[in-house]
């Protein structure tokens, strides 16, 4: 079929994966657990889907056309916002110096469709402040009854 896909990951930590100028999500997998559904991003206006072999993560087959043109600048900021959002996990820098840092190497047409500093400070902001929260439930009974019996 094409390239290898570049894996990104979602809000909420599913696998997208990056084929010919499309980004696709996760849906579902096949029954025989052998392969895996991705939808087009998006969700109402295209019905493209690939079909990827769990095994080895080749494609294996595409189902369906995009209704839309396929987004460099789209994907290019997909990266930015996950490397950012990684780093603002490791890192002690600043959102400013964060942002600086991560989105000094953008394409003009990237720059066009990104977010503002503002909206950019509060996604790094809420990023370091999910990592530094504690988790809200144990991670099993053993170390809640520890807890109670000292």
């Amino acid at each position: 079929m094409a390239s290898n896909p570049y894996e990104l990951v979602s809000q909420r930590g599913r696998p997208k994966l990056v084929h010919d100028g499309h980004i696709y999500v996760q849906e579902k997998r096949s029954k025989d657990q052998k392969r895996q559904f991705y939808r087009c991003q998006r969700v109402g206006a295209c019905k493209a889907r690939l079909h990827v072999s769990v095994e080895t993560g080749a494609i294996l087959k595409e189902v369906g056309t995009h209704s839309e043109e396929p987004d460099p600048a789209g994907i290019e900021m997909a990266r930015k916002l996950h490397g950012l959002k990684m780093r603002a996990l490791t890192s002690q820098e600043t959102p400013l110096q964060l942002i600086e840092n991560v989105f000094e190497s953008t394409s003009q047409a990237a720059k066009l469709i990104a977010p503002s500093h503002g909206t950019l400070s509060k996604f790094v902001n809420r990023a370091k402040k999910k990592a530094s929260r504690a988790p809200a439930v144990p991670p099993d009974r053993a170390s809640r009854s520890e807890e109670h019996t000292s």
